[in-house]
C-alpha cells in the first residue's frame, strides 16, 4: 500500500471538516500538587458553548510514591464563563496542596 503526501492547505481543510463532524475535545490546563492529583479546567468552549473544571485524583501502584500510572475524574462542573472554571480549579489545588 502507498502512501499520499497531501498539500498543507488540503489537511487544514480535511482537519476542519473533521473537527466539524466528530468534534474534538478543548484545550486545558492544570495544576498539579504534590500528590500529582490535576485540577483542571478547560480553557476554550467545548460543542454547547460551554467551559469546565474537573479534578483527576492519583490512584492504583506507584500513586503514593508520587509517580502514578493512573488517575479518575473525581468531579466536573461546568460553566459559562472561563474565569469561573478557572477560579474553581484554583481554589480545589489550594485547598487541597
Amino acid at each position: 500500500m502507498t502512501t499520499v503526501e497531501m498539500p498543507v492547505e488540503l489537511q487544514k481543510i480535511m482537519n476542519q471538516i473533521w473537527d466539524e463532524i466528530v468534534g474534538r475535545e478543548p484545550n486545558y490546563r492544570y495544576f498539579e500538587d504534590a500528590d500529582k492529583n490535576m485540577y483542571c479546567w478547560t480553557t476554550e468552549k467545548d460543542g454547547s458553548g460551554n467551559y469546565y473544571c474537573w479534578t483527576y485524583k492519583a490512584y492504583g501502584k506507584c500513586s503514593r510514591s508520587g509517580k502514578p500510572q493512573r488517575w479518575k475524574m473525581v468531579d466536573k462542573v461546568r460553566f459559562a464563563k472561563r474565569n469561573k472554571a478557572k477560579t474553581r480549579a484554583l481554589a480545589r489545588y489550594e485547598k487541597n496542596a
